[in-house]
């Protein structure tokens, strides 16, 4: 904690030459944050880390899914073909896997959709998104020990609004965005649609990386509601994210791995659909609100695989999910209380060339969490607890694995100013072992006696909200029990196993100054820096470290950095960005055919990459409309980006597009 306090001051002694004016802010602070306790609440009052990745920057990006904007903001986002998974503190979700055997959660206005490829999720009508690092068992049950990504789409306001995009870019890049949203009688609506597409990709150097296009990826959110008596509102949220051929490389099999050997490839159609009823209520003075909600959906993966070696194959994998969720909250000054009770049912079928089956997952879960204010609302202490019950049937071996889990979590927020958080937070998380896993697959062999991983984080840190400079730091270590992980047994072949634990320690580091605001000016001028530091990356499994060759954990970087500068100036309409992504030297698995090191475990990355963007508005239309012109260039010094060996990212391209903004 002292560390800390000497960091929140160096901050503030380094700013204060630059300030025309004394007066604190606390805005950043005051941000009603919904994810960190599954209601609203002010950031001021949450003492775990949590980011929150604004409308505006999304609208400022060229990112055309959920996968991109991530990798914008600093999050190591590995690429694997038409699939790509996002890793907080070195957990990750599963590559190849699904929602319910993933170690990280994303949602959509809270609820689960089966969603575990951060690619196939599009940006259309998105509102914000909040990042929790860290386990968030309590709140969100199993697959949240690394954090919960929370995709927040829009609600209609009285004042209708609409916004059309149409853009073009390197590779036959295409995108196309509309949106329109508004509320009137009690009625309130927000729809959302976006297409992008694009013909195989070129890598640093210049050369084209076949099977890497994407015919269509279309993504749409509708959302209509209807507010009665004046505090309760009953509502419909449905999306549809959905890849259609989508091409992915053979990562090296027969001889395919580099550029020009390219027979061998897999050919995908990616579908993720969900539909959610929801009621919301509360008194008249809102010191009581309740809600509940039943959704339903299914992710299917259709697959169809080329290969001279092995022949053609297809599968098809389809992860059908319900879940209903009922939740009551008091909150008054001093103190607030939340119980909530959970149900999740994942239907899981395999039909394939070489494998069919079927399982089931079910969970039960019960939540309580209470939070005290005490001394003029500078000291916020809480606690939490939860209680699952699940279970797991194999279909194809009529055997069904059951177990339960307690995972606590406490914090403590202390704001000595307003505008400075002091805070530390212990969590724990866990995940059940997922049919595949259990019952093995193409490559994989069974293990009936998996057990769940559990993991325990400790977190402690610092925010700064204070006139210009928005900045938060965070120690954090987390420790591992019973870790799953896939150990090879022999060439192309693995098995699911527990092993001894793994801990994960570091850094993580945000800062942005706005310059601009600092001499009191019209533009905004603002350098930022997000940090993620690893001081631990570590294996404690004897013979997983003789597998590997290394104690260190794989697909883990040391270091990842953003940095950048903003500049927006709203009498010119004019805003540029200037951001670099940094990832450290990546332990994995080498999987080129031609290489010497073929199959072992060698270190890659080391990457830089370098974005330019600007946005010029060009014409208006009284307060009612703007036109707006963007252009990006991205990989600007044409750097290798390859996180995975066999798997580069592409090259120096180039984005263009027209945005149209109404009101009406």
């Amino acid at each position: 904690m002292k560390r800390l306090s000497v960091f929140s001051a160096i901050l503030v002694a380094g700013a204060q030459p630059f300030c025309a004016a004394s007066a604190e802010e606390a805005g950043v602070l005051d941000t009603v944050v919904v994810t960190a306790n599954r209601a609203e609440e002010a950031r001021r009052e949450v003492s775990s880390n949590v980011t929150v990745i604004s409308g505006e920057e999304i609208r400022e990006s060229s990112a055309q899914n959920l996968a991109d904007i991530l990798n914008r903001k600093g999050f190591v986002v590995t690429n694997q073909g038409t699939q790509k998974t996002v890793q907080i503190r070195g957990i990750a979700q599963r590559s190849m896997g699904t929602e319910m055997t993933s170690e990280l959660l994303v949602l959509l206005n809270g609820r689960r959709i089966g969603a575990n490829n951060v690619a196939l999720m599009g940006l259309a009508n998105i509102d914000h998104i909040e990042i929790i690092r860290g386990p968030a068992a309590v709140q969100f049950g199993p697959s949240a020990m690394g954090g919960v990504i929370n995709v927040i789409t829009k609600r209609g306001t009285e004042q209708v609004e609409a916004s059309v995009e149409t853009g073009i870019g390197s590779y036959g890049l295409h995108k196309e965005i509309v949106s329109i949203s508004g509320a009137q009688n009690g009625f309130d609506f927000s729809v959302g649609l976006s297409e992008n597409g694009r013909k195989d990709y070129q890598i640093s150097g210049g050369k084209t990386w076949k099977h890497t296009a994407v015919d269509s990826l279309l993504s749409g959110n509708i959302d209509f509601g209807y507010t009665f008596l004046e505090k309760h509102r009953i509502g419909l949220n449905f999306n549809y994210y959905g890849m259609h051929n989508g091409e992915s490389p053979a990562d090296g099999w027969a001889g395919t791995g580099a550029v020009g050997f390219n027979s061998d490839y897999n050919l995908y159609d990616l579908t993720n659909t969900n539909l959610a009823l929801t009621y919301d209520g509360a008194t008249a003075d809102d010191r009581f609100k309740w809600n509940a909600r039943y959704s339903g959906g299914s992710d299917v993966s259709d697959g169809r695989h080329f290969s001279s070696a092995w022949g053609n194959s297809s599968d098809k994998n389809t992860l059908k999910n319900q879940s209903f969720a009922a939740q009551v909250g008091y909150d008054d000054k001093m103190f607030a209380l939340t119980a909530g009770l959970d149900y999740v049912k994942y239907d899981y079928e395999r039909r394939g060339s070489w494998t069919s089956d079927e399982s089931r997952m079910e969970d039960f879960g019960g939540y309580l969490s209470a939070k005290v204010r005490l001394f003029d609302e500078k000291l916020i202490l809480s606690a939490a607890g939860r209680f699952d019950t699940f279970n797991v049937s194999l279909g194809s071996v009529s055997k069904e694995y059951t177990d339960h889990n307690l995972a606590p979590s406490v914090g403590i927020a202390y704001l000595p100013v307003d505008w400075l958080k002091l805070r530390a937070h212990y969590a724990e998380g866990f995940r059940m072992p997922g049919p595949d896993e259990v019952i093995g697959s193409n490559y994989y062999v069974a293990n009936y006696d998996l057990r769940p991983e559990k993991s325990k984080t400790f977190e402690v840190g610092a925010d700064v909200a204070w006139n210009f400079i928005d900045a938060g730091l965070t120690f954090f270590r987390t420790d591992f029990e019973d870790k799953i992980v896939a150990v090879p047994l022999g060439l192309w072949l693995y098995q699911h196993e527990n092993v001894d634990g793994a801990r994960v320690s570091g850094i993580e580091l945000a800062l942005k100054a706005d310059l601009g605001k600092a001499f009191n000016r019209e533009f905004e001028l603002s350098p930022f820096v997000n940090l993620n530091y690893l001081t631990e990356r570590k294996n404690l499994d004897a013979d997983l470290i003789s597998a590997v060759g290394s104690d260190v954990l794989p697909d883990t970087p040391r270091t990842t950095v953003t940095y950048g500068l903003k500049f927006k100036h709203p009498g010119w309409g004019f805003t540029a960005n200037v951001q670099a992504r940094y990832f450290s030297a990546v332990l994995n698995r080498d999987f080129r055919a031609a290489s010497p090191t073929y199959y072992q475990y060698v270190e890659g990355g080391d990457t830089t990459v370098v974005d330019v963007s600007f946005e010029q508005e060009i014409y208006k239309y009284k307060d009612k409309g703007v036109l707006s012109i963007r252009g990006e260039v991205n990989n600007l010094f044409d750097n290798d980006n390859e996180f995975y060996l066999d798997y580069p990212e592409p090259g120096r391209n180039f984005y263009a597009s027209l945005r149209y903004n109404m009101k009406f």
